[in-house]
């Protein structure tokens, strides 16, 4: 009998956009980081099962902090980091 190590992935839940002061309490479907010319777009879902997977929370986390090329930097000279606009959470698939 073969073990198999099991197969971790993990979602994102968008809590809240910060930006506008507003809750979301959806899950994260897709993202286009450098669309909008650097300001990003961003889809939700209330269907988990849409919800865009990743293989483990650092994975996501790292994703949730993709800088644009498009727009490396914000006005401020900080990293134009779009989904960090938003405050998530990751939850096991």
């Amino acid at each position: 009998m073969t073990r198999r190590d099991p197969i971790l992935t993990c979602l994102i839940f968008v809590l809240r956009n910060e930006a506008q002061d507003s809750d979301v309490f959806l899950w994260l479907a897709e993202a286009d980081i450098d669309a909008n010319d650097g300001q990003g777009s961003v889809t939700f879902t209330a269907d988990r099962a849409r919800a865009k997977s990743f293989p483990s929370p650092t994975d996501a986390a790292a994703y949730w902090r993709t800088q644009s090329t498009v727009r490396p930097q914000r006005p401020d000279g900080r990293p134009n980091r779009p989904l960090t606009a938003f405050s998530m959470m990751t939850q096991p698939a």
